[in-house]
């Protein structure tokens, strides 16, 4: 930003080192601008150096984004082979569809270990709501008898609920993913607390003896037949275990700490004695990838310095698509479509619902229309 500048520029006997994008400069509203870091460029004081190699996206997102620019990035990413095309979304009004289109085009893309499977971007929040509806409705059924649990009893579904995603992280082999969900298990259990806030010199425990009740937990639960244990079974099962190894163990009488365990499933007596934590486990999962894909749908200024293997950028009008696809020295708003669109490693989908295949036919090279 412009002060950020006057206070480095202050420092005679200090170096710096100055780097950025101006294709991406879209934070005007902080006083950040263009300029500012451009003008360096004509300064003699300074040394410049071109970095100019994408080592990011394929190359019919390159050579897109290039269209946007004066400063020409050269393709250099290990996926320069891969030829899907920009994907323009077009005669299709219902956000609906448009997000189905995406999906079925992001089920064909390989994602690499580690990467963010997908963005879907916005220029403004006001989207999310009904984004995160219709990725509701097309990826998520509420388990009947775990929205029971959470609305008659939130505290014990929280006990519930920790210990049997701890189980999938656990079968996974995701042991630090295990190990944060029992301790959130069991500090509702002993605490009525989030792990952050508990008291140890309430169970004359030191921090080391916590750690170990949660990992013994842990492979206790582990040891569990998912397709056998039902919840009042695992309750009961449960609080003889860690009443037994805390005594044992570390000699510490605990069980006025697990009343929570003791619970007459007021409301869900039959079912609770027939349905499987097997398939509570899948209800679970299902809902922790459904709150992931939730937070993967954001503003372009928020998604700014991330990246993943498929990006959906959603504009609302013909008009605000058209901004963003001018020259990035024209506009902030023509910046901003840059930013978004250089978010995409592999595929890039973009979608207004007034769009027209005629009036980007220049696009032809990269684009394809679908």
């Amino acid at each position: 930003t412009y002060y950020q500048d006057k206070v480095f520029s202050l420092l005679t006997h200090s170096s710096f080192f100055c780097v950025g994008d101006a294709n991406q400069s879209i934070f005007s509203f902080t006083g950040a601008e263009p300029f500012i870091f451009t003008s360096k460029d004509k300064d003699e004081k300074f040394k410049r150096y071109n970095l100019i190699n994408n080592f990011r996206s394929t190359s019919n997102i390159v050579q897109f984004t290039n269209r946007k620019t004066d400063i020409i990035q050269n393709d250099a990413s290990k996926h320069t082979s891969l030829e899907e095309k920009v994907l323009f979304i077009t005669n299709k009004k219902e956000m609906k569809e448009v997000i189905e289109i995406f999906q079925r085009e992001q089920a064909k893309i390989k994602i690499d270990e580690g990467q963010i499977p997908f963005l879907i971007l916005t220029r403004k929040n006001k989207l999310h709501k009904q984004i995160n509806q219709i990725i509701k409705e097309s990826n998520f059924e509420v388990n009947p008898f775990l929205d029971k649990l959470k609305n008659n009893h939130y505290r014990r579904y929280l006990i519930l609920k920790n210990l049997l995603i701890a189980i999938a992280f656990k079968r996974s082999n995701q042991l630090d993913e295990a190990i944060n969900y029992i301790s959130e298990s069991l500090s509702y259990l002993f605490f009525n607390t989030h792990p952050a806030y508990i008291k140890l010199t309430d169970i004359q425990y030191d921090a080391l003896m916590w750690k170990r009740l949660n990992v013994f937990t842990l492979l206790y639960i582990d040891s569990l037949d998912l397709n056998q244990m039902t919840p009042d079974k695992l309750f009961v099962e449960l609080k003889e275990f860690i009443g037994k190894t805390s005594e044992k163990v570390f000699e510490r009488k605990v069980s006025r700490k697990l009343r929570m365990l003791d619970y007459d499933w007021k409301g869900s007596k039959r079912i609770v004695k027939t349905i499987k934590l097997s398939e509570l486990v899948e209800s679970l999962l299902n809902e922790h990838q459904y709150t992931q894909k939730l937070s993967n749908i954001m503003s372009i200024h928020s998604a700014k310095g991330m990246e993943a293997e498929c990006v959906l950028v959603l504009a609302e009008t013909q008009n605000e698509l058209n901004e963003w696809l001018t020259n990035n020295q024209k506009s902030e708003e023509a910046r901003i479509g840059y930013v978004a669109f250089s978010r995409a490693r592999k595929l890039l989908c973009i979608w207004a619902p007034s769009l027209k295949a005629e009036e980007l036919e220049y696009l032809q090279d990269n684009v394809k229309f679908i």
